[in-house]
């Protein structure tokens, strides 16, 4: 089981490291973005009620499971039919509060890398800054992506479903990814992100989730 971990960092690290490469060395970052941008027009679908309704309201699903993580943690304080359920409620709490509350704003903060709307290419006034690439932390918050991490952290009970039920596992895997493919969609047809910011939004949180899920030792024991 230890070495079925080892190889999946291996595996996280390598795809980290590929992704990085990809987007680097290549202009794939505006090239998608161009998809959704015409000089006459602008942003085309970027007023699509659809794609609005995810910029407001898109990060419900992730706070509602947050939540629930939280008052299942607490309850279980104080009523043995939820202490099973502690464990994997922390994990969950600790997911949320990690990636889409610390971490991901930390990064944005530190970067300041230009969202696609500020930079010249797209009608804005800033030149267009590469993945990776320290910025004036006044000039934009695009990397990564706060709404697609908040989507993408539904996969988050796959990391412990795997050692209960690989059939949901698989489907949560599914869902939380596909919720956040869907967001980082939306904000780039609105020009708030590039493809790097909603591809790197994912890998950090699927990279924490692997980390916490050794931490928790999820491999030996999912619930208390």
């Amino acid at each position: 089981m230890l070495r079925r971990i080892d190889k999946e960092c291996i595996y996280t690290i390598s795809i980290l490291i590929l992704s990085f490469l990809i987007f680097k060395l290549s202009d794939i970052d505006i090239w998608f973005s161009l998809k959704f941008y015409s000089r006459s027009e602008g942003w085309i679908y970027g007023n699509l009620l659809i794609f609005d309704i995810l910029y407001k309201y898109g990060n419900i699903p992730g706070l509602l499971l947050g939540l629930i993580s939280f008052i299942i943690f607490f309850l279980g304080l104080f009523f043995k039919r939820f202490i099973k359920y502690r464990k994997i409620a922390m994990f969950l709490v600790l997911m949320l509060i990690i990636v889409p509350g610390i971490l991901v704003p930390t990064i944005k903060d530190l970067y300041g890398r230009p969202r696609p709307i500020q930079i010249s290419k797209f009608g804005g006034r800033y030149e267009y800054v590469s993945i990776f690439k320290g910025s004036n932390p006044k000039r934009g918050r695009s990397f990564p992506s706060g709404h697609a991490a908040i989507g993408f952290y539904l996969i988050s009970p796959f990391f412990f479903l795997r050692y209960t039920s690989k059939r949901n596992a698989i489907f949560v895997l599914f869902i939380g990814l596909l919720y956040g493919i869907i967001i980082g969609i939306a904000r780039i047809a609105q020009g708030g992100h590039f493809l790097s910011d909603i591809v790197f939004s994912g890998l950090i949180l699927y990279s924490i989730g692997l980390i916490l899920s050794k931490i928790f030792k999820f491999h030996i024991q999912v619930y208390v």
